[in-house]
């Protein structure tokens, strides 16, 4: 609250923030960050060693919008691996590998599968509009989260052969690929980098917030590489 009246003092015809965004107190392992008391996290070093995305990913998963919250590098770790990999980086990478087969012929989106998109983008576009940025996360691993259970449930690689079973297998892949194009545009304002490297993947990507139509648009002329 103080910074946009020191700016507003400073030049009164500057844009100041629309919404202020306040936080409680983030700590380290339970502990108030100090310098002098060396309880710290270099930035610099962190970053290096495990990306920007993923530290990113923890710090809005733990964000203290309601309370105090701490950062535990153990709890980093676990999310990372079971959470970012486990979840959404699993499903799309299965995803991505099932589009680029041979077999596989675009078909219509199915009527659930574009409910739940549309359901989880709504929550994420209404989440960041109030600074929810938790709950925008939320909405993002659920809608991954849906994914992988279909793709478990439908089980495409189990199908059989001949023109039922690549019907059936095209529908599933299209469902998935369809959540993937969704995921990508998702992930640009709290993932930017695994956005983009979704996109380089898909050959799709939104300069802005995608409505549904877009969103099929998309999925129809992504060019897996």
């Amino acid at each position: 609250l103080f910074w946009p009246g020191a700016l507003h003092g400073f030049n009164p015809s500057l844009n100041l923030p629309d919404i202020p965004a306040i936080n409680h107190f983030l700590n380290l392992d339970g502990q108030q960050f100090s310098k002098s008391r060396w309880v710290i996290i270099d930035s610099k070093e962190i970053t290096e060693k495990y990306g920007v995305d993923p530290i990113r990913f923890y710090l809005t998963s733990i964000m203290p919008e309601e309370k105090d919250s701490s950062f535990s590098l153990a709890d980093f770790r676990a999310k990372h691996n079971n959470v970012l990999i486990g979840n959404l980086g699993n499903f799309i990478q299965r995803s991505l590998t099932l589009a680029k087969s041979p077999f596989f012929k675009r078909t219509s989106v199915g009527q659930e599968t574009e409910h739940e998109v549309n359901r989880f983008m709504q929550t994420l576009k209404e989440s960041l509009e109030s600074t929810k940025f938790k709950k925008g996360l939320e909405a993002i691993l659920n809608l991954s989260d849906f994914g992988n259970k279909y793709l478990s449930a439908k089980e495409p690689w189990k199908l059989s052969g001949g023109p039922s079973g690549e019907k059936q297998r095209s529908q599933i892949i299209t469902d998935c690929l369809y959540i993937v194009v969704a995921l990508s545009a998702m992930l640009k304002p709290v993932l930017p980098e695994t956005s983009a490297h979704i996109s380089t993947q898909t050959n799709v990507s939104f300069d802005r917030w995608p409505e549904p139509t877009e969103l099929k648009q998309g999925m129809s002329k992504a060019k897996l590489t």
